[in-house]
């Protein structure tokens, strides 16, 4: 299957496309018609994850009492919620135009050839996750386990939802900064294990292997940290 490749421009008011990701002297030319557009979006994407947030504060309160089954229903029930509306989102933000190169055949064929699928992509800015969800078939959503920075878990609002769709958290060592990959190794051998016995029963594994938001030029994929690649 061949990649897909998302491009998104952003205009309103009839101003000239940008690409959505920014870089600080970006934000500091934004116009009144760009400010506009970045402030409805915002407020477009509160309104469209609430439906998948309340869902998954419950499926967490529920978790409490009752832990995740491998065959439970709630983590799947969020994933494609979650799935349904930011795709509302993008239909919504109508002056985010996205073209994305392959998209049909990717969504027509991921895990036809029976064999283990594994989804991965650069990652740019946030709008990565956001494109990410959106983008895979709803049908087989409810497979998807991904491998996700551990600081996600403390962000309110997406840690419930996270939590709740069973992803798994990269557990870095305690005081590492933002240019800091080292790992617990133990623990991370561990939720190794758990997500390629996810993917040896029918799902789906993903991550971003640039391992962070790429922070040079938008134009060229960051390095890949090779961790994740041993399940491939």
């Amino acid at each position: 299957l061949g990649p897909i490749a998302p491009r998104c421009l952003g205009s309103f008011g009839g101003a000239r496309p940008r690409a959505i990701w920014r870089t600080e002297e970006d934000i500091g030319e934004m116009g009144c018609c760009d400010t506009v557009g970045v402030v409805l979006f915002n407020l477009i994407l509160i309104v469209c994850t609430l439906p998948p947030y309340i869902v998954a504060k419950v499926s967490v309160f529920f978790t409490d009492c009752r832990p995740f089954r491998p065959t439970s229903t709630r983590p799947k029930v969020v994933l494609v919620l979650t799935c349904l509306c930011w795709r509302l989102l993008f239909t919504l933000a109508f002056w985010i135009r996205i073209r994305a190169d392959g998209l049909s055949d990717f969504r027509q064929h991921l895990g036809s050839s029976g064999r283990p699928v594994v989804v991965v992509a650069n990652h740019l800015s946030f709008l990565d996750t956001l494109l990410l969800v959106a983008m895979m078939p709803v049908s087989r959503m409810s497979r998807m386990k991904m491998f996700v920075s551990e600081h996600l878990l403390k962000m309110p609002i997406l840690s419930t939802i996270v939590q709740a769709m069973g992803h798994i958290a990269v557990p870095f060592k305690p005081g590492a900064g933002h240019n800091d990959f080292e790992l617990d190794r133990e623990l991370m051998a561990i939720r190794q294990l758990e997500l390629e016995e996810h993917v040896r029963s029918g799902g789906y594994a993903g991550w971003f292997p640039e391992g962070r938001m790429n922070p040079g030029d938008s134009t060229e994929v960051g390095l890949f940290r090779a961790g994740g690649f041993a399940l491939a």
